[in-house]
């Protein structure tokens, strides 16, 4: 049975053994065939590519039989990460976060476009090299959510802990139409891509100018000649905004304040009694200015009247009042930043609501993805179950019949034995019948052969009886007379 952790793989972060300050957002895979002894861990992410407007993604491969034996192990989580990090690639709200260390022989494959130049695209130079260095890694650490692995996986991670030598790899071939195999040296960016970026690292690395103290004037360096003003430009400092290390939502983008960059107060700084001075000063005058300032911003209305006065006297509203010229110029100025405020929240709302679709249509997809893994679970279950169930009532049929053929051979062989007991006695009664029938016959021709022998006798007596009288009367005729 082949087993694949969702179509998508489980959220997980990866980093190399020795570098556990930098963790890549990633998806983990497990492809596992049980019958053919075959595992194999992937680990994907997406990378936008020079020329290409979609992320691309890429696979670093983990063959079972990549694995060194005894070194792999799982355990807590030996890094503190964000917590946006754990929200991420954690599945429920009690998450079991573990971690799981893995040592290679020999550096993974990686499959990558077969398409596409692999050059990052400018401004995602950090996660491509944080792939790099990860695809680069023998020793590499796996942060994901217990939760995630069923039972059968689970079972995989321990066989791989204790004897992954048993195990080969899973065959990635049908991955050969969309992504080609390589190894790591396609990260190698060449010479002259990244040069902008060193560039800005390299002002980034720089210290700022030196500011003057509070309270002295900065000086001014006035070029006396064109030639030193062109030989030594003055060098204006770069502002980095910090880096967002990870993805947010843009609902986290507005609760999240922007950084303030405070500029460096180059005015010398007021005595506390002028302070006090000033304070007491805008105190005392700040109410009549703005007592005598305000009615000519904005006209007052007519004094108030009763609702049906109102509109017993003038039907027609009244014309709305107008505005000094300082007043329309406020109203502008306030209508625009107004309407930008909206656009910018109705553009904030649109894109929350496009991310929350997208969100769901992902947590729907990957709800729906587990739901059909767990139906083939549950069918090859099933199907399991009413094999076993099929080749024990097999079983019990075949020791039945067994034991019914073994009985019924002792029932024939019982009968078998009656039957010819029952006709040995028969035909012992029926001989004896026929013995005295015998006897009793040859009795009668005894009998009879004397009974024949005495009348043979006399037959014979009278016979000679018979001839002797008959001579007699031929004797006498011969002497009568003529």
């Amino acid at each position: 049975m082949t087993t694949d952790v969702g179509k998508r793989g489980i959220p997980a972060m990866a980093y190399p053994a020795i570098y556990t300050s930098s963790p890549m957002s990633l998806f983990l895979v497990i492809k596992h065939n049980h019958r053919s002894a075959q595992a194999t861990l992937c680990l994907s992410s997406p990378v936008f590519l020079q020329g290409l407007e979609d992320a691309q993604p890429f696979i670093l491969q983990y063959d079972a039989n990549n694995l060194v034996p005894g070194t792999i192990s799982l355990g807590p989580t030996a890094i503190n990460l964000p917590q946006t990090c754990l929200t991420e690639i954690a599945r429920s709200t009690t998450p079991q976060i573990c971690t799981l260390s893995l040592s290679l022989s020999s550096c993974c494959p990686v499959w990558c476009p077969s398409s596409a130049s692999i050059e990052p695209k400018a401004g995602c130079e950090a996660m491509f090299h944080q792939l790099a260095a990860l695809a680069k890694a023998t020793r590499l650490c796996i942060v994901f959510d217990y939760n995630y692995l069923r039972t059968e996986n689970r079972t995989l991670i321990q066989q791989l802990i204790a004897h992954p030598e048993q195990l080969s790899g899973f065959p990635l071939r049908y991955r050969q139409g969309q992504f080609r195999c390589a190894d790591a040296s396609i990260f190698e960016v060449p010479e002259g891509v990244n040069t902008d970026v060193e560039t800005d690292a390299a002002v980034k690395d720089e210290p700022p100018p030196p500011y003057v103290e509070a309270g002295s004037k900065r000086p001014r360096d006035v070029p006396t000649s064109p030639s030193s003003s062109s030989s030594s430009p003055i060098r204006k400092r770069v502002l980095f905004s910090p880096p967002v290390p990870y993805p947010i939502s843009p609902t986290e983008k507005d609760s999240t304040a922007p950084p303030s960059f405070q500029p460096p107060c180059s005015s010398p700084t007021l005595t506390p009694n002028l302070q006090d001075a000033v304070h007491a000063a805008v105190s005392k005058l700040l109410p009549s200015v703005l007592e005598a300032l305000l009615p000519t911003l904005f006209t007052t209305p007519s004094s108030p009247s009763s609702p049906m006065s109102s509109q017993t006297s003038n039907p027609s509203p009244p014309p709305p009042p107008s505005l000094s010229a300082l007043g329309t110029m406020l109203s502008e100025h306030a209508a625009r930043r107004l309407e930008l405020k909206i656009e910018n929240i109705c553009d904030n709302m649109l894109a929350h609501a496009s991310y929350q679709r997208d969100t769901a249509d992902t947590e729907f997809l990957e709800a729906l993805e587990d739901k059909r893994l767990d139906l083939i679970m549950a069918k090859e279950d099933c199907v399991a179950e009413l094999d076993r169930v099929v080749t024990d009532k097999l079983h019990m049929f075949r020791e039945d019949c067994t034991a019914e053929e073994q009985e019924v051979g002792d029932r024939l062989e019982q009968t078998a034995i009656t039957v010819c007991d029952n006709g040995k006695e028969k035909m012992d009664a029926l001989i004896s019948t026929e013995r005295d029938f015998l006897r009793r016959e040859r009795g009668w021709l005894n009998w009879e052969r004397k009974v024949f022998e005495r009348d043979k006798g006399e037959f014979e007596s009278a016979k000679e009886n018979a001839k002797s009288g008959g001579l007699e009367r031929s004797a006498r005729a011969g002497s009568a007379p003529a």
